[in-house]
């Protein structure tokens, strides 16, 4: 029987998003036992190998400012991972797949296994990712570069989550030599049928606060269609290093009455439960992964609004509008445009059923077996 090994990340929390929760997703919905799945050691408590577990809430906020201290800190995570991996017999296993870039250098480099298909979830570059949320660095662009370089040269098989994360990432690192694999995330999330949605024109945003993101170009669209004379409402869950910029523009356009902004953690029903109460999903992003949030809101019902960037073009259909970013000072009128010359309960309707019927957690890991089955001796 072919053993295949499903790592997911260390450095996260165990009920977190992201790439553990692809991870999680393939163990969830192994039917037929081809998964072994493992959690690390420091994956077991919400900590894990996060600066918390050894200083202090006043130094922590002191030294993340320093790429220096960020730097280290990766570091001691490949010490870590190094530390952790040392413990399983990872070579009885036929095949690995890593969702993390950091645990598959440490397999590659460490342990010499190639074995392996690595599948990045990033959006664009490691340090693309990085900067985004912490600004430039010298020291930390050559880690992040040395490891994805090192990797790619080494691996036989890489995969991505979409054909915009492929193409996000570009030719970086040699990539463009190698054989690429699309694995699609998938969602299983009964919708609430008994969700009133109380406004026609009512919007959630569930992203990360950042400029891939394009949170900022929110209010501007927002206030644009405030001044069409339209009663509205904008719910946002997240946070990021924009929230504030995105917090006085809402302010300055005479938006706060129409937004509701929650920075705190919130559960998944929570936010199943605001999708299924919204009609449309609002997201402006300047780059696109293929997202969870958007899958989980097309699941309750919601409208996606995108613009057609990434994987944002790979799951609208007829199902929602994408908007050109050319055109995006014309998104209002398109979007009445749009509402006007479309039956939204069909809208919602046919969101449901193309999750269900698309990007289900049974095709999701459909896609991971059919690569095992070709690709593993």
């Amino acid at each position: 029987m072919t053993k295949v090994l499903v790592l997911p990340e260390v450095n996260i929390h165990f009920e977190g998003g992201g790439s553990y929760s692809v991870s999680k997703n393939m163990f969830l919905s192994d039917k037929e036992s081809v998964f072994n799945y493992v959690v690390l050691e420091n994956n077991k408590h919400s900590k894990g190998n996060s600066p918390k577990k050894f200083l202090p809430d006043f130094l922590i906020k002191i030294f993340s400012q320093l790429h220096f201290f960020i730097f280290i800190y990766h570091l001691r995570l490949l010490y870590h991972m190094r530390k952790n991996v040392a413990k399983y017999d990872i070579n009885r296993y036929n095949y690995i797949i890593s969702h993390n870039i950091l645990q598959t250098f440490v397999l590659i480099y460490f342990f010499g296994i190639k074995k392996i298909i690595y599948v990045h979830h990033l959006n664009g570059t490691y340090y693309n990712e990085y900067s985004q949320r912490n600004g430039k660095s010298i020291i930390f662009k050559f880690f992040c570069n040395y490891v994805e370089k090192y990797i790619f040269k080494n691996i036989k098989d890489i995969g991505f989550p979409s054909h915009g994360a492929r193409d996000n990432f570009g030719n970086k690192q040699g990539l463009k030599d190698k054989k690429i694999h699309y694995f699609y995330n998938g969602v299983d999330y009964d919708c609430i049928q008994d969700a009133s949605r109380k406004l026609k024109y009512s919007f959630i945003t569930v992203l990360d606060c950042t400029k891939f993101k394009g949170l900022d170009r929110i209010p501007i669209f927002l206030h644009s269609f405030k001044k069409l004379g339209i009663h509205f409402h904008w719910t946002y869950i997240g946070n990021g290093v924009l929230l504030d910029k995105v917090k006085k523009d809402i302010e300055k356009l005479h938006l706060t009455e129409n937004t509701t902004l929650i920075s705190r953690r919130v559960s998944k029903q929570e936010i199943l439960k605001y999708f299924s109460e919204n009609t449309f999903y609002l997201g402006f992003h300047r780059t696109s992964i293929f997202d969870y949030a958007t899958l989980e809101a097309m699941s309750q019902g919601c409208i996606p609004i995108l613009t057609n960037v990434g994987g944002n073009k790979e799951v609208i259909k007829d199902n929602g509008l994408l908007i050109d970013e050319s055109q995006l000072n014309k998104a209002p009128r398109l979007f009445i445009e749009y509402v006007n010359s479309n039956n939204l309960s069909q809208l919602r309707h046919s969101n449901i059923h193309m999750v269900r019927s698309q990007f289900s957690n049974k095709q999701f890991i459909e896609r991971y077996l059919t690569f095992i089955k070709n690709n593993v001796a």
